[in-house]
């Protein structure tokens, strides 16, 4: 899985080639076409994270994801049947503003989203299990545009420099708490999907919040700078974004026999 990428030779039109599931009918991201949309009445949503479990901030080459130690920090309640234990949160961006979040809503991107993912405690006993079985996996979703500086994503954002090459971490002291990137309005979109990223299994449920979150450009700036090679290494040749992390967002998936419900 190591292969795969945003590129032209290993991107999102190449991963069928090593993860079989990516032809599957109930593939994410979608485009959300707000005309043809159900409500429905759910259940409260409830989530809490524990900030001091939030330990280390990663460069994996595709992203920057934050490790979080879910063993307190669990969301149940709106679309989700059962209980899910928080396993980490990562980000989407690209190149300008007019691109970079996974969904689109009537045809448009953001620039930018936040996924908080989520596994199933009640029927798996690991994330590993889980992300291969229905109902395993539980997202929550931010699309992140361009505007105010926010104070809490410059806990991550100043981080950055410190992990700027693939493979590099660095301990978050003070911990943090991803529900401070949350909106604070959370009426949303749910529906069923993948993975966005190889394997793409078609494990999850994602939780969409209508309302999108702003930082700043120095902030959305940052996130590009990050390279997808190690520092004792060059850029492939054909990586036409010269090394670095521009643009990691899957396009969207046909919603096929899908419906998208929203919370009313």
């Amino acid at each position: 899985m190591h292969s795969w990428g945003y590129c032209k030779n290993n991107g999102p039109h190449k991963w069928v080639e090593l993860a079989p599931a990516a032809r599957g009918l109930h593939q994410s991201p979608v485009n959300i076409d707000t005309t043809k949309i159900d409500k429905f009445h759910f259940r409260p949503l409830k989530f809490q994270y524990v900030p001091k479990n939030s330990k280390t901030i990663l460069n994996n080459g595709h992203t920057v994801q934050v490790a979080l130690d879910g063993s307190d920090s669990l969301l149940e309640g709106g679309p989700f049947p059962h209980r899910y234990r928080a396993a980490q949160f990562h980000f989407h961006w690209g190149m300008n503003n007019n691109m970079g979040s996974e969904h689109m809503v009537d045809g448009r991107y953001f620039a930018a989203e936040l996924h908080i993912v989520h596994w199933n405690c009640e029927l798996y006993s690991s994330i590993e299990e889980a992300v291969k079985s229905a109902n395993g996996l539980a997202v929550l979703g931010a699309f992140i545009k361009p505007g105010k500086h926010h104070h809490e994503m410059e806990k991550l954002t100043s981080m950055l420099p410190k992990i700027l090459y693939s493979g590099e971490s660095a301990e978050l002291k003070d911990g943090f708490d991803p529900a401070s990137l949350l909106p604070k309005h959370t009426d949303y979109w749910t529906y069923s999907g993948s993975l966005t990223t190889p394997p793409c299994y078609e494990s999850a449920r994602f939780v969409i919040f209508k309302e999108p979150i702003q930082i700043s450009e120095d902030q959305l700036n940052s996130f590009r700078q990050l390279r997808s090679h190690a520092r004792d290494t060059s850029a492939p040749r054909d990586d036409e974004f010269g090394g670095k992390i521009l643009q990691n967002y899957r396009p969207p998936n046909p919603l096929n026999d899908r419906k998208i419900v929203s919370s009313c």
